[in-house]
């Protein structure tokens, strides 16, 4: 399946990576210098639109196993 990316790499001044938003056509800051973990970042941050069930669902199992005290199900105090 050929799907286009919703945010692009750049490097600004040869300093510090930005992700270009091709929908809003705005740039964000990574803030980071390095390349591994812009990389990292951008492709989170292409993920993240594409299955957005998925990610809440992900959510919902790290903060259960972060915080003891965060309810199993829904609706459950």
């Amino acid at each position: 399946m050929n799907m286009k990316t919703r945010y692009r790499l750049f490097l600004r001044r040869k300093s510090v990576y930005y992700a270009f938003d091709n929908t809003t056509k705005t740039f964000t800051t990574l803030k980071t210098k390095d390349k591994v973990e812009a990389v990292r970042l951008l492709v989170a941050m292409n993920e993240s639109g594409q299955q957005p069930a998925m990610n809440l669902s992900l959510a919902r199992v790290y903060l259960r196993h972060s915080d003891r005290w965060f309810p199993c199900a829904p609706g459950s105090m």
